[in-house]
């Protein structure tokens, strides 16, 4: 009788390309202090000591059972939302308060107040809040132009009442990295301390991301910076610069 052989089919796993984003800084302080990481590795304590599961007792007093209860670190969603974005933590301190629409803040040196910049009356025309740009001395590439969500870093600050003034960007297109916070009117003085997670960068893709971390010149840094940021126009710079790129 012939001899029969079976081959085994093996079936290869697609190998999922991460998506690569190179954060430039020239301050050393920042480089060694506030990198830009993934947001499980800023979990604030209370997430950190909460159990998976607690006991409950379900049935009739002297009939009961003793059975376990997942908490919501046991939620699929909650653990799967936290897995993805990047965490962006503030590397100085500031306090504010929101009156009447006019926000007051106060930074610890010059240098860090010309990193906030104070929107306007008229540039929020409609919303009775306190509105301000933070700067995060980090430049983000990302060559494919993948969609990022800027978003609440909700579980570190839930209690707090200002808020991440949410939208989508690429870093193919513009460099920036600038936090825009929200700020509630005729409210007690609020503070946020350095090191503190205030934004999750949301990749709106299923690929894994990848951090690359250089620390580099001023000259170089500011090459970066302006690479794609020339103000060359009034408005709409960020939409005209990316129009004009598709035509060269």
């Amino acid at each position: 009788m012939g001899e029969v052989r079976t081959k085994r089919l093996v079936r290869k796993q697609k190998v999922v390309k991460p998506i690569t984003i190179t954060a430039y800084t020239n301050d050393a302080h920042i480089y060694d202090m506030f990198k830009i990481e993934s947001a499980m590795k800023h979990l604030p304590k209370w997430f950190k000591d909460l159990s998976k599961t607690y006991s409950t007792l379900i049935g009739n007093e002297g009939r009961s059972l003793e059975l376990p209860v997942s908490t919501m670190k046991n939620c699929p969603a909650v653990m799967d939302y936290l897995s993805r974005p990047l965490v962006i933590r503030i590397p100085y301190d500031l306090a504010f308060r929101c009156d009447d629409g006019e926000l007051f803040w106060s930074a610890p040196s010059e240098r860090i107040a010309n990193m906030v910049n104070q929107f306007g009356i008229m540039q929020k025309v409609g919303f009775d809040i306190g509105h301000c740009k933070l700067a995060t001395c980090w430049e983000l590439v990302e060559p494919e132009g993948i969609p990022f969500l800027f978003t609440d870093a909700y579980y570190n600050n839930f209690s707090k009442s200002w808020r991440v003034t949410q939208g989508v960007t690429n870093f193919r297109d513009q460099h920036h990295l600038d936090i825009n916070i929200s700020v509630p009117n005729n409210q007690e003085q609020t503070e946020i301390r350095a090191g503190d997670p205030i934004c999750y960068l949301m990749p709106l893709s299923e690929r894994p991301v990848k951090v690359v971390s250089k620390l580099v010149s001023e000259q170089e840094f500011n090459w970066i910076a302006e690479k794609r940021n020339k103000k060359f126009t009034f408005i709409d710079k960020w939409k005209k610069n990316r129009k004009l790129k598709k035509f060269n």
